[in-house]
Order: C-alpha cells, then sequence, then structure tokens
C-alpha cells in the first residue's frame, strides 16, 4: 500500500471520529492538511477571483490581506521555511501548494526540494498555463503527488472566465506535458486532478466535463459550486465573526445570476455518467436552490475545518478560516495551532457557526 493511501486512511479515521472536537474544549490534535497560499500573483485574471484587483468579486469578497499582491521582498525566505518544514515534519499533514499560481512563486523548487526531503505527501493547485515540457519535468522529479489542475468550460468559455486568451490551449498542453513526461519516466505521479468551479459564465453548460474527461484521463474530476466570503480578520476581538454578513446584496446579486433549475439538469447529467466526478457540496433540488437563493442560510450546523487544516498566506502568516491570523511560520507550530485565541475560536465554532461560514468551502468538505 502506498503512503499517500496508508494516509488516506490514517485521515478519514481520524475525520470520522473527532473526538478532539467533542471532548477537549477547543484543544486538537495537529492538522491533518496545511493549505499554503504561496503568492495571490497570477498570470490570469479570472472572473470569480477576489485576488484580481479592480474586478466585482475582488471589490465585495476580499480582504487587504487577501487581494495584497506581494513583492519578492515580501516573499519568506527558504531559510525560514526549512525551519517550519522541520516543526511540522513530526505529525506529517499533507501539504497543498496553492495561490495566485504557485508555478511563478519565486521560491518554488527550493520549497520543493525541502517537502521532497522530508516525504511529505504534496498536492499543488495550478492554472498549467505555465507547464511547459522542462516545468513538467521538475515538477515529476519533485515526487509530487497530486496536480489539481483548474479548467472551467471549453476553449470559449475557459478563456472568457480566466480573461486571457489561449488559456485553454495551454492548460491542456500543460496536461498533455505532464502526461508525456509521465510515460518517458516512468512515474505513477503526479496524479492529475481536474477542477471546475461553477459560476454564472458556466453553469448552463457543463457538457464540456464529459468532453475533455476522455482527452484527459484524469484520476478524478472535482466540480466546486462557488463559494465567496471575504473572512473579517479579527485581529483582536474574536466576537467580530459573529457580526452580521455586510456582503449580502453583491452575494444574492452574483448568486442570483445562476438559474437553479438549469443548474440542477445539469448536475444530473454529469451524475449519471459512470464516470469519477464529485461536487462540493454535493447538494440537488432543494437544497440546491437554497445555496443559491439565500447564501446567509447555511446547509450545515458544524464545520471542523479549524480541527483538520490550517492556512498559510504568502508572506508567512498563519491563518485559520475567516483569514484570522494565529501567528507567522517563524513561531512554534504547537504552541500557535492550541493558543488560547486558536482554543476560543474553535470553542466559539462549536456554539455557532460564523456569519460568513454560510458560503464557505471550509464548511462543507
Amino acid at each position: 500500500m502506498s503512503r499517500y493511501f496508508f494516509k488516506r486512511l490514517r485521515d478519514e479515521f481520524r475525520r470520522r471520529l473527532p473526538f478532539d472536537r467533542a471532548l477537549l474544549k477547543g484543544y486538537s490534535l495537529p492538522p491533518l492538511r496545511i493549505d499554503i497560499e504561496l503568492t495571490h500573483n497570477c498570470n490570469l485574471k479570472c472572473t470569480m477571483c477576489s485576488f484580481v484587483d479592480g474586478n466585482e468579486i475582488n471589490k465585495y469578497f476580499s480582504n487587504p490581506k487577501r487581494s495584497k499582491h506581494e513583492s519578492a521582498e515580501e516573499f519568506p525566505s527558504i531559510k525560514r521555511w526549512k525551519r517550519f518544514i522541520d516543526d511540522i515534519s513530526s505529525f506529517n499533514p499533507t501539504i497543498n501548494l496553492s495561490g495566485g499560481e504557485p508555478l511563478i512563486y519565486p521560491h518554488l523548487w527550493e520549497l520543493l526540494d525541502l517537502l521532497k526531503e522530508k516525504r511529505f505527501i504534496t498536492t499543488m493547485t495550478t492554472n498549467a498555463s505555465l507547464i511547459t515540457e522542462d516545468v513538467a519535468e521538475k515538477l515529476i522529479r519533485s515526487d509530487i503527488d497530486a496536480l489539481v489542475i483548474s479548467i472551467d468550460g471549453d476553449r470559449e468559455t475557459h478563456d472568457r472566465i480566466r480573461g486571457v486568451d489561449g488559456s485553454f490551449d495551454k492548460a491542456l498542453q500543460g496536461i498533455k506535458n505532464i502526461k508525456a513526461v509521465k510515460t518517458a519516466l516512468a512515474s505513477k505521479t503526479p496524479r492529475l486532478v481536474i477542477n471546475s468551479t461553477i459560476s454564472w459564465e458556466n453553469y448552463s453548460d457543463l457538457s464540456f466535463v464529459k468532453k475533455l474527461f476522455a482527452e484527459i484521463r484524469p484520476y478524478k474530476w472535482n466540480i466546486s459550486h462557488l463559494f465567496l466570503g471575504n473572512g473579517d480578520m479579527a485581529l483582536k476581538d474574536l466576537s467580530v465573526l459573529y457580526n452580521e454578513r455586510d456582503d449580502i446584496k453583491p452575494l444574492k446579486d452574483i448568486y442570483g445570476r445562476i438559474d437553479t433549475a438549469a443548474l440542477g439538469k445539469e448536475i444530473r447529467v454529469l451524475r449519471s455518467a459512470s464516470l469519477p466526478i464529485s461536487f462540493l457540496p454535493s447538494i440537488e433540488g432543494e437544497k440546491l436552490k437554497t445555496f443559491y437563493e439565500d447564501p446567509a442560510k447555511t446547509l450545515r450546523n458544524k464545520c471542523s475545518y479549524p480541527y483538520f487544516s490550517v492556512g498559510i498566506q504568502g508572506d508567512g502568516t498563519i491563518i485559520t478560516c475567516m483569514y484570522t491570523p494565529m501567528g507567522t511560520i517563524d513561531d512554534d507550530f504547537r504552541s500557535i495551532w492550541n493558543s488560547d485565541r486558536y482554543k476560543e475560536f474553535r470553542q466559539m465554532l462549536n456554539g455557532k457557526l460564523f456569519s460568513k461560514c454560510s458560503r464557505c468551502c471550509g464548511l462543507y468538505e
């Protein structure tokens, strides 16, 4: 059994028996996953991305921390990353690298070398448009376990969403480069996972998934509903996270562009295909209508994200959901993870979800 599947079994066991959440008053065992947003910089301009300066999503669903585009001087040094990676190696979390676009992060290859040395399960989310043959070979030799590649439509729709002509063809070529180099090197990794985000631009025609599946032959295809919320960045008083959402009007406006009847039909067609396709969240019928028509309403009443996962921003800030800062990669991680502030955050969330939890992806994982 590969280390990848062994770790998945271990993690699934803990998710199904979350005794720390139930019994330990905000204390938690070490996280199963660390999500590192290496940079908010990107070579594309996706219409539904809050990192893109000037678009409506950035206007209503971002915050100063989330929308900041880092300069080279603001990125942590490899020395700082090495200290952090040594610190967390004892509990072996899965590391997910994302952005922005992680392939433009200046220290990517050195960081991947450090993760390879410690044998972390490592995944990367990318738009794939920068994966040349040379980049494909470097990724495969880095022993990265999975690439999550974003494809949101056919050529016309994908390029419109990405805001850059030619993005679709470059992404498909990047996928072909990965597959060709994997074959040449007789490598089983990285697994190719395709991710599609439902938006007002593509909801009425998801047929591209079945069409492209035959061409790409990914390990699996994930389809995500549109999650929007900027987080309140509780710098001191965590109680501000219970404040009424200040973005309901634009949220209803954007979600209102999606016809749930038409979307439901597209979902049913994909579910009927005998393909490894998953949805986040997996909803249909009345729940689908509620998701888009009543965005203040949650479809779940408990969240496990702050027990199982943690985020790190491009400048090295350690955050929990809602972009709430908890420390930095220079701090002792275990001390942060079970600090009084982190335990208070978990206990508050155990008692009542925060207002912006309703359309946060972490709630539905």
